[in-house]
């Protein structure tokens, strides 16, 4: 007990090098130290842990969603920056181990768990295994392992069984009803890779729900992971990075239209050094005096995106904005599984995953990092 007291009051009141980093060092430097925190994310039975708590130094046991995410991660930075895969990750192509993992967690009736540890006996949930899906089908374009689209479609199939007719999910899921628009891009990624159109009909439906429950000032009703008014900007950023993913799956405008006028209102609260509150309300308004970091990264690769779809220069500044702030943010620190890190609040004692490094933070970090090389 008095180790928590003394980690929490040393993490709160002491000045560390994580609280302010260097945001002139390139994004190469940021994407290296990224890659490093996960590879000391690596445990030794396969798979990446979900987490790290600053709290009590312990390591979470792998988590089959991130560890799916971190797969097409590898597999680009292997192929745009293989100096810097090389220096941390050596000669080693170790996405095959990460998908068997993954592959090994799926159940009989075709879910993936909803957590992370004991794999066997936690109930599913809706956004988890619509992430797996998506990020298995970005290995399989590359890899054409058939066990791989297979597993795609065993868990497809649970997921058509328990959507709603109106298209949302109100099984297995939080108050998610539109950031579940993650697995609604993925299902119709999955039928157009299988030509199988209830796939695609399916994720739709899911999408145009979602859309529904859109506002006219922008912000997504039912979009938080309870039924407060308020939602944590990474549930925000899910929603319209989902959208986006089945806009250009589908060259839908109307879907671009929809996350534009998302985003915007969220943007416009964007400080000029980048900080951004971490919880907005139906009115787009916020008490919060901590930011989401990865809800940040979410809708930097939001903005990323709907600039690189509309020829909006200001939407890709105002990624950067919030990239760069993430880079001030990026942990420095003599332990691995610190350094590198993203933490779930700034400051970490924050209400996202307080005292944590989420994995998907340093991921959605790492997306968005990937994002503005490419754009610059």
């Amino acid at each position: 007990m008095l180790e928590r007291i003394f980690t929490q009051i040393r993490f709160r009141f002491f000045d560390f090098k994580s609280k302010q980093q260097d945001t002139s060092q390139p994004g190469t430097t940021h994407l290296n130290r990224s890659l490093r925190w996960f590879k000391a994310s690596l445990l030794p039975d396969g798979g990446a842990s979900a987490k790290y708590s600053m709290m009590t130094h312990e390591v979470a046991q792998g988590y089959p969603m991130t560890t799916a995410m971190w797969i097409p991660a590898l597999l680009k930075i292997k192929n745009k920056y293989p100096e810097i895969y090389h220096d941390v990750m050596g000669t080693t192509d170790i996405t095959g181990d990460l998908v068997n993992w993954v592959l090994l967690t799926q159940r009989r009736d075709g879910t993936f768990p909803g957590s992370f540890g004991d794999f066997m006996n936690q109930p599913p949930r809706v956004f988890n295994n619509g992430v797996i899906i998506r990020n298995l089908l970005r290995y399989y374009e590359t890899n054409q392992r058939e066990d791989v689209l297979n597993a795609c479609i065993q868990s497809a199939e649970w997921l058509l069984k328990v959507q709603s007719n109106d298209g949302s999910w109100r099984q297995f899921t939080f108050h998610q009803l539109s950031s579940n628009t993650i697995t609604g891009a993925a299902l119709i990624r999955l039928g157009q890779i299988c030509n199988e159109p209830k796939y695609v009909e399916a994720g739709e439906k899911n999408i145009r729900f979602a859309i529904g429950l859109q506002s006219e000032n922008g912000y997504f009703r039912g979009n938080g992971f309870d039924s407060a008014s308020s939602a944590y900007t990474i549930t925000i950023g899910y929603a319209l990075n989902g959208i986006l993913q089945a806009a250009e799956l589908t060259g839908n405008e109307n879907y671009v239209k929809s996350a534009l006028n998302g985003l915007v209102p969220v943007l416009n609260l964007t400080r000029k050094d980048g900080f951004l509150v971490g919880e907005i309300d139906e009115q787009f308004r916020s008490q919060s005096s901590f930011t989401c970091l990865p809800g940040n990264a979410l809708l930097a690769m939001a903005s990323y995106h709907l600039s690189k779809m509309t020829g909006n220069s200001d939407l890709k500044l105002r990624g950067d904005l919030l990239t760069d702030y993430l880079k001030s943010r990026q942990m420095d620190s003599q332990t691995p599984t610190i350094s590198g890190g993203i933490s779930g609040s700034w400051p970490i004692s924050g209400n996202y995953c307080s005292y944590e490094i989420p994995s998907w933070a340093v991921r959605y970090f790492t997306e968005a990092l990937l994002l503005q090389d490419e754009l610059k």
